[in-house]
């Protein structure tokens, strides 16, 4: 009964913290609610534009809006994480960890950040991490036909999956798992589905990797990997603890998919920087499939030592985990900073009007109003000047005075590639119409 608990509690943490709502993410949540919503009621996996205008898209790939469908993530993420405690244990197990230092593994891994993080939000990691902890145990068994079925499915939950096809070792296997990714592909061709990425060059800069060198303290909580204020210095401790785990337990035979694995997103995360979508960050979200197989590595090395160190090394990582998690609140949209029920029955008398915005996907999130984006300076996702901006703005203002449009303006949310609050105003000669906590609402000089 103790190691049934050791399973289900970090599940029953997970529901605690999100009872009143799970976090709603800047963009990527609101879009799977969207697309989870359109697909509920037409099978369109399409996000809402302005006047609630469906758009086909592909920047966000289908699997997990297809998932929450059918299952209230409030419910769902709960069950996922006790799934994803059931396999971590039994990987932990085939790497020869057995009895109660496995469950001590289980416990240390869910009490940690990037645990709680990815499981009490609304992400796609909430599905992805199960599946991908799945994969590396079917491959461990030989059970080719799973492997085939969750290498395939990867991908089009998030795009990165494409990295689990390092684990086909047949050619059969890796056709079989390329084709619902190569079905998906075609479709957005066929539909001309939005994506906002596209090929371009811009390598890794400092602030990514100030961000990785962040991170590291949400993958393991030690002391000695925060305290160093050089980023190279925080980096390369990480590295030598990660190929120090490599070599002590290389001759399990989890240790090949585990490196192999981590390798290759690390690889694949930096080429997509690089060429695909500048805008990914090395937070604890986007590397959370690092952190689960890294640490599930790190532990198997750990124990191999005997339980006192094993113990001695676990024990205060996990009383860091604790200690920190009553600090915990979830992100974004439902977030106790966006709280102000005034600016929020406010925004529900725009009903009827055109409403422009720097957070339409907060607007639709809290009311069901339809908005659309102020132009964009330049493109985050490849860091492109648009060419259009001053024709967008000028366009702006003339569907404001034609329709009786609105700029919604919601602070606290920093969209770099938009401009800002006072050039808008300045501009397009604003009237500021009501201002609350949450935000203010603009009209255009001459209207009401």
């Amino acid at each position: 009964m103790p190691f049934i608990l050791l399973l289900i509690g970090p599940a029953a943490i997970i529901y605690f913290i999100a009872r009143d709502g799970l976090g709603i993410s800047m963009g990527d949540s609101v879009a799977y609610l969207q697309m989870a919503e359109n697909i509920r009621n037409s099978f369109c996996v399409c996000i809402y534009a302005g006047c609630g205008k469906r758009i086909p898209i592909e920047h966000w790939p289908w699997g997990y809006p297809l998932f929450i469908s059918f299952l209230n993530p409030k419910v769902a993420n709960p069950i996922l994480a006790f799934i994803t405690n059931v396999i971590i244990l039994k990987i932990l197990e085939a790497g020869k960890l057995k009895g109660i230092k496995a469950y001590i593994g289980v416990l240390v891994v869910s009490l940690s950040p990037v645990y709680i993080n990815v499981f009490t939000h609304l992400w796609s990691e909430a599905l992805f991490v199960p599946i991908l902890l799945l994969t590396i145990y079917f491959w461990i068994k030989g059970r080719l036909i799973p492997l085939t079925f969750l290498t395939g499915a990867m991908p089009i939950i998030r795009y990165s999956g494409i990295f689990s096809w390092v684990m086909a070792e047949k050619p059969i296997i890796l056709v079989l798992s390329t084709l619902p990714f190569i079905f998906w592909k075609v479709r957005n061709m066929l539909t001309n589905a939005l994506s906002w990425r596209d090929i371009a060059y811009h390598p890794p800069n400092s602030e990514h990797l100030r961000l990785f060198s962040e991170t590291l303290y949400g993958f393991f909580g030690i002391n000695w990997l925060w305290y160093p204020e050089s980023v190279e210095l925080k980096i390369a401790i990480f590295t030598f603890v990660m190929v120090f785990a490599i070599l002590v337990s290389k001759r399990l035979k989890i240790t090949k998919p585990l490196t192999l694995l981590v390798s290759s997103y690390g690889l694949l995360l930096t080429a997509s920087i690089t060429f695909y979508d500048h805008s990914t960050t090395p937070n604890l979200r986007i590397l959370s499939p690092i952190y689960f197989l890294s640490f599930i590595l790190i532990i198997l090395a750990v124990s191999r030592f005997g339980n006192f160190l094993f113990l001695s090394i676990l024990s205060p990582i996990a009383y860091g985990y604790i200690r920190d998690m009553r600090h915990y609140r979830v992100e974004g949209y439902n977030s106790i900073r966006f709280s102000d029920p005034k600016f929020v029955e406010m925004l529900k008398g725009l009903k009827e009007r055109y409403v422009y915005s720097n957070a339409p996907d907060f607007i639709w999130y809290r009311t069901g109003i339809y908005a659309e984006f102020i132009p964009r300076i330049y493109e985050p996702h490849n860091a492109r000047k648009n060419p259009n901006f001053y024709e967008e703005i000028e366009a702006l203002r003339d569907t404001m005075a034609k329709r009786n449009g609105v700029i919604v303006w919601i602070n606290g949310i920093h969209r770099g590639y938009l401009p800002d609050k006072d050039y808008l105003v300045k501009r397009l000669k604003l009237r500021l119409l009501f201002e609350g906590g949450d935000g203010s609402i603009w009209v255009y000089t001459g209207l009401e």
